[in-house]
């Protein structure tokens, strides 16, 4: 009794340690664990027979223990706490059999052979009935245990499959004891045949296994109480277990206490610990720390269903903060989205009403402003103005140099304006080189004529660009709100009405409105229309200003020009159509109404004999980059007859872009001379004219007239004429009106003269009778040749 006390505190302490100790001390202590006390088991081939019953194989306590002790340090504490359980079956099972001997040994034998013999037949059934208890209690323990892991369940199933054979063999044991009560023995034999078949639903299905347990379970309710009356019957028959009884009762309350205190510890196990890690885990949880999953697999009291219900917890919190931060994303967006939309919108507004290029106002701000002048004058007129501004010579820069040329221009101009604004003062950008300065208030002339004049100043400024000085000017109209009766429309037309008249009377200056350009105005308007339809009709003519060498008055060539005739008001001359033509853009078709008239010219001439030496043409620089001009003039003029192309100076510049100087070039190789017009007229300098190379240059007429009386211009004549001869370029001299000029320019060497004095520009027929008359004599001047 004492020995299984014992084992049993050992046990108490190895379950202990198994739960709290480190693996290298619950391993030593497992090594030193005391198996003395033991009962000796049967040696191997040893057979229960003259009615001893073996004691409980205390092999397979020493072989879970040694087990135990070679696992691993993560898996030795589950190995000792399963031997555990089988030791603490096999104490009970000890103790359960002292217990019964108690009660079974009530009264005396009669005489000591028989009480031998029936104290013999007790502990040898005694002991069978103990190793059957204890099997029972092993194989009710193995069966009702929790299954700690899925990979656990083979080991136990092995484990009862060797109780039940020891059980099946112990109970066959019994049932061959001498003095075995027959019913008992029938229900052994019984029960052992029974056990096979309600073990092997066992091994089969969990499900079956636990509907078999119940049967099992009430089959071993049926032998222990047999056995139980068996041992009330033995226990009747001897008095010598009364003192057993009373050491058992000390047992009793030892196994009590043991039990109490496994109670206690499979409820912490089963209960305790869950919670406080149920607890421990919502906690978490309540702090956001839902990363880490959520696993209870303790099913007493429902906790693995708490397990699963929180784990499902964490899974739905997780995926709300996800939600909830793609929310706040999706809301990011959004109001970023929306601060697009609205900068996008108020960019889009600002574009409808502004210039993107110089950052004015646009026509369309222009004409609200004007707007809320008329919403002005209707409460309380005021007197306001409006100052109309055009870029001079703006579309030669931007065919030569390109448009980021012209683009650098308009801002520089646009900044240049806008220091002229200031409160009640606003600039527009109004077309491609217009712009428009609205005064929301009354201002004097005196101080419009200032601001005028600092405009042009500061506009004829040279621009640099990329390695280019281009020059341009500016036309300014200015009407005011009270000759318009306070009408912004009517000022408006006004304001166009006096630019105009700036930019036919020279450019590059500023008129008032007047009454006067109302009329010029709508002389201009049916100008247009007759323009048009004489385009149509072709009935604009080629006149020819015949050219003259100086030094032997012999016929140099032609120069084209333009006349046109008109049923209706007669002969109009070029200063009056020319600027219409080209505001309506129809200069290129009028050129080639003469071009064609040219070429039959040409070929009436070589038909009877006679020939032109040259022809020149004045060309704009729209027509100079077509493409098809240079071989165009080539092939359809011939006859001995050299083609020759008059440049403005303004269009040449300082220093040509590249497509003028293509368009140069592609004229050469087809045999087109290059004249430069006007020169002297403007400011373009000797680098310029290298640039060019021209064959000729044409003096102005407004240097060459004044030679007569102005020794200034005279030594200018004289400069211009000596840089020709140093450059190697042909001179020739417009606006020769007199035998004066002619004596005087004949004076500087060979050049060519033209103008009045040797020639009025005439028709075809008056150039074949003056073609015929030089043939027939040759070398002959004649001044009177100045047919109308």
């Amino acid at each position: 009794m004492l020995a299984s006390q014992t084992i049993q505190l050992q046990l108490a302490a190895f379950d202990r340690l198994a739960q709290t100790g480190p693996p290298d001390v619950l391993r030593q202590s497992l090594r030193g664990l005391d198996y003395s006390a033991l009962p000796k088991g049967c040696e191997a081939g040893e057979t229960e027979t003259a009615g001893r019953i073996c004691s409980p194989n205390s092999s397979r306590l020493k072989t879970s223990i040694r087990a135990a002790i070679d696992a691993d340090d993560e898996s030795i504490a589950r190995a000792t706490r399963r031997a555990l359980w089988g030791s603490e079956a096999y104490v009970r099972a000890l103790q359960a059999r002292l217990y019964d001997v108690s009660n079974e040994e009530g009264t005396t034998l009669k005489d000591a052979r028989t009480e031998r013999l029936r104290q013999a037949d007790f502990r040898r059934h005694n002991l069978a009935l103990n190793r059957i208890n204890r099997l029972l209690a092993s194989l009710r323990e193995s069966v009702q245990a929790p299954a700690l892991q899925e990979n656990d369940l083979p080991q136990i199933e092995a484990e009862i499959d060797t109780l039940v054979r020891q059980l099946e063999l112990r109970m066959t044991g019994f049932a061959r004891l001498v003095g075995a009560p027959e019913t008992d023995r029938a229900a052994v034999v019984s029960a052992t045949s029974r056990l096979e078949t309600y073990w092997k639903p066992i091994r089969e299905s969990r499900a079956a296994r636990l509907e078999s347990l119940a049967a099992f379970n009430g089959l071993m309710d049926e032998l222990s109480s047999r056995i139980q009356a068996y041992s009330n019957d033995v226990r009747q028959s001897t008095t010598l277990w009364v003192k057993i009884y009373a050491t058992m009762s000390v047992v009793t309350a030892l196994l009590i206490g043991l039990m109490s205190a496994a109670f206690v510890w499979q409820a912490r196990r089963r209960f305790v610990q869950p919670l406080s890690y149920a607890t421990s885990k919502i906690l978490q949880m309540a702090s956001g720390d839902l990363g880490t999953p959520f696993s209870l697999s303790e099913r007493a009291f429902g906790f693995d269903r708490l397990g699963a219900a929180l784990e499902q917890l964490r899974i739905e919190m997780t995926e709300r903060n996800a939600l909830a931060r793609r929310n706040e994303e999706q809301q990011e967006i959004i109001a970023r989205n929306l601060a697009e939309l609205e900068r996008s919108s108020h960019e889009m507004e600002w574009l409808a009403m502004h210039d993107p290029l110089t950052e004015l106002g646009n026509r369309r701000q222009a004409d609200a402003d004007l707007e809320s002048l008329v919403r002005r004058a209707e409460e309380t007129p005021e007197d306001y103005c409006l100052m109309q501004i055009d870029i001079d010579r703006f579309k030669e820069v931007n065919d030569a140099l390109g448009h980021v040329a012209g683009d650098h221009i308009l801002k520089v101009v646009a900044s240049q304006l806008q220091q002229h604004c200031g409160k009640n003062i606003k600039c527009y950008r109004i077309g491609g080189d217009e712009f428009l300065i609205i005064y929301f208030h009354e201002v004097s002339e005196e101080e419009l004529t200032r601001t005028a004049r600092s405009i042009i100043e500061s506009i004829d400024e040279p621009i640099e660009f990329d390695g280019h000085t281009c020059r341009v000017g500016a036309s300014i109209g200015i009407a005011l709100g009270r000759d318009a009766d306070y009408d912004p429309a009517s000022a408006l037309i006004n304001a166009d009405l006096a630019l105009y008249e700036v930019k036919r009377s020279g450019r590059n200056s500023f008129l008032f409105y007047t009454a006067e350009m109302a009329s010029q105005s709508q002389d201009k308007k049916a100008i247009s229309d007759r323009l048009l339809a004489a385009i149509d009709s072709a009935a604009f003519v080629p006149y020819y200003q015949p050219q003259y060498y100086s030094h032997s008055f012999e016929l140099r060539g032609v120069e084209v020009l333009c006349r046109w005739y008109d049923p209706e008001h007669g002969w109009i001359p070029p200063t009056r159509f020319l600027p219409v033509a080209e505001e309506l853009g129809v200069i290129g078709q009028i050129d080639a109404i003469l071009f064609e008239k040219v070429v039959n010219d040409v070929e009436r001439l070589a038909e009877v004999g006679l020939f032109l030496p040259k022809v020149s043409f004045n060309v704009t620089a729209d027509r100079l980059l077509q493409a098809d001009l240079a071989e165009t003039l080539s092939k359809r003029i011939n006859h001995g007859t050299r083609v020759a192309i008059e440049l403005l100076e303004s269009m040449s510049l300082d220093d040509p872009a590249e497509s003028i100087t293509w368009a140069i070039d592609a004229l050469r190789e087809q045999g087109v001379d290059i004249e430069i017009d006007d020169f002297g007229s403007h400011r373009a300098s000797l680098a310029g004219l290298m640039a060019v190379n021209p064959q000729a240059m044409k003096i102005d007429q407004a240097i060459v007239k004044p030679i007569t009386d102005s020794p200034r211009h005279l030594d200018l004549v004289r400069k211009i004429i000596d840089i020709g001869g140093a450059l190697n370029i042909e001179v020739v001299a417009e606006g020769v009106e007199t035998d004066a000029h002619v004596e005087i320019l004949r004076s500087f060497g060979r050049i060519v003269l033209q103008g009045y004095g040797m020639a009025r520009p005439m028709p075809f027929e008056d150039l074949l009778a003056l073609r015929r008359m030089q043939v027939r004599m040759p070398g002959e001047h004649i001044p009177e040749a100045r047919l109308a």
